[in-house]
């Protein structure tokens, strides 16, 4: 038979067997689908690239969320951001450890910080093999680094933390970044935001009367500029002279929460509707009051300041009243103060026979000062006293200690596109067991002013709640609480170049390898990935009819052995 024919009887051949369409009982295996999901793609692309080239020849593989999988592959060494996404069971792919190594676990700091103020952010580092090694730890202000740490391990796996100051100098929302380096050791870092706020606090100073003592006070604070003082004098019945936005009576506790300081001058004369709402404003609020006395308590005053046997001392002899350093003293003549002091009551300043002139006490979050020295404002001249930094100094101190009613915290105040964060919101009157019916929302804004709701959940502890806030994509918002009149704000940027730190999760990762029913492998040792993740999905072989001739490539045999043959019956002449 010459070579033409055979073309031609296997060209024939291929055409009857594609009409008569033979089929064949066989067992195979049902291609199944698993997705590869990366808890930190860029530093781990290398890793899953050789995932996807191991299961691609048995598997149809997806890298990212599949939206529906067989079974996921997890490659890293931290929870992924959407646990939702694991669908199948788990093979979890850990990265292998360069020797030595380091990584920042954790960053605290806080949220927010006022202008020109000295804090601390705190860096939570684990070092492995790197044992007697220099680490150095420094922390960057864009392009500066202020300020520098150095540590050494004292183990082949340990855990260091190094405290780095930092001062707030610019305001509005600081990126910072803290640099561990170490000689023979990848770099690493992560970056967090401290908002600087205006570190201007809210006074509110409400004379009854008209006094020396409570003008060269309010005088005093208000020529101190960390102070934003609004006033109040009662000059006669229905006669007023004000500076600012300060509220015509004492009587609304929501009105005088939004200072945190009052400093009111003849507190003599507070009806009791005013002593009421001081109290709901210390108890509630967790505010600051100072009561610039003019004579011994008594009545309702009385049960607020607390102490007994109250005297009145004008001896007509100049005294000096000690006091801690950082205020400085005072002088004056004529004096009231109680023989007993309250309990839980702290001096702030006495005289050389130990009398209590101005101490402070605690009413429930809030704290009371009281303040019987009446004349030291006639001794206010430099040269005899540091009256003029004494008041700044004292109320300053004590709006600093006044708690915000609405506390957030973020786990990360710097995200990846994609990843997430959870906040923590503390309610501070719910905390401490005054609950309040006024709803909470949370919501996300951003720099377009496009907002997106947070849901919120019960907290661990009373008076949190809890949520998770996702960077859908890059750019700068702020993270908004409202709760009736109170609200707080902290910022937070999604930046696909920002690094984040990264906790040792590894006991969470077993719980959820063993939860899903799946496997940990290395990444250096992946050769059994493929038998692995067949294990686990359990696909069993099953009868299937196999038609052999419905595979189009039964065409290109077909054309080549017909074209063939007639090129050589063209060279013969034939055609």
């Amino acid at each position: 038979m010459t070579p033409r024919r055979w073309l031609r009887t296997f060209a024939l051949l291929i055409a009857s067997l594609g009409v008569l369409d033979p089929s064949m009982m066989t067992q195979r295996f049902a291609r199944a689908e698993v997705q590869v999901v990366a808890t930190n793609p860029d530093r781990d692309a290398p890793l899953v690239a050789s995932v996807v080239r191991r299961l691609g020849g048995a598997f149809r593989v997806v890298v990212g969320d599949a939206g529906s999988s067989d079974a996921t592959i997890l490659v890293g060494d931290r929870l992924p951001s959407m646990v939702e996404s694991i669908r199948g069971p788990l093979v979890v792919v850990v990265p292998p450890r360069p020797s030595p190594w380091l990584v920042v676990e954790r960053v605290a700091a806080p949220s927010s910080v006022l202008q020109d103020e000295r804090v601390e952010v705190t860096a939570q580092l684990r070092a492995v093999g790197a044992k007697g090694r220099v680490i150095t730890v420094a922390l960057h202000d864009g392009a500066r680094v202020v300020a520098r740490s150095t540590v050494m391990p004292a183990g082949a796996d340990d855990r260091l933390a190094v405290a780095l100051p930092y001062f707030a100098t610019t305001l509005g929302a600081s990126r910072l970044r803290v640099v561990v380096e170490a000689s023979g050791a990848q770099a690493t870092a992560t970056d967090l935001l401290i908002d600087v706020r205006d570190p201007r606090r809210d006074v509110l100073a409400f004379d009854l009367r008209p006094s020396w003592q409570a003008t060269f006070v309010r005088r005093a604070l208000e020529a101190d500029a960390r102070l934003a003082v609004t006033s109040r004098v009662v000059a006669s019945s229905g006669i007023t002279r004000s500076r600012g936005a300060a509220p015509t009576a004492l009587t609304d506790a929501a009105t005088l929460a939004r200072h945190d300081v009052l400093v009111i001058g003849a507190p003599g004369l507070l009806a009791e509707r005013d002593l009421s709402a001081i109290e709901g404003f210390l108890r509630e609020r967790g505010g600051r009051v100072v009561l610039l006395l003019d004579a011994p308590p008594s009545g309702e005053l009385l049960r607020m300041v607390g102490g007994s046997a109250w005297r009145q001392d004008s001896s007509g002899r100049v005294v000096d009243l000690a006091a801690d350093s950082s205020l400085g003293r005072l002088r004056g003549v004529t004096f009231v103060y109680p023989a007993g002091l309250p309990r839980g009551a702290e001096i702030i300043s006495s005289t050389g026979e130990g009398r209590a002139v101005i101490w402070r006490r605690p009413v429930g979050d809030g704290e009371v000062v009281v303040v019987g020295a009446l004349d030291s404002w006639q001794h206010r001249a430099p040269t005899e006293s540091d009256f003029a930094r004494f008041w700044p100094a004292l109320v300053s101190g004590l709006a600093a200690a006044a708690p915000p009613p609405i506390e957030v915290a973020l786990r990360q105040s710097v995200l990846r596109p994609g990843d997430s964060s959870q906040v923590t919101i503390t309610l501070r009157d719910v905390a401490a067991g005054r609950g309040s019916e006024a709803s909470v929302t949370a919501r996300t804004i951003a720099a377009d002013g496009n907002q997106r709701l947070v849901r919120l959940w019960p907290g661990h502890t009373m008076g949190t709640l809890e949520g998770m806030v996702h960077a859908s994509a890059s750019g700068r918002w702020r993270l908004v609480v409202q709760r009736g009149a109170d609200s707080a704000s902290v910022p937070m940027l999604a930046d696909s170049a920002a690094w984040t730190a990264a906790p040792d999760n590894a006991d969470l990762l077993t719980r959820l390898t063993a939860g899903a029913g799946g496997i940990q492998m290395a990444g250096d040792n992946l050769a059994r990935l493929p038998d692995v993740v067949q294990e686990l999905i359990g696909a069993d072989p099953t009868p299937e009819r196999w038609h052999p001739m419905r595979s189009p490539w039964w065409i290109l045999p077909f054309a080549l052995l017909l074209a063939t043959e007639w090129w050589l019956r063209r060279r013969a002449g034939d055609a």
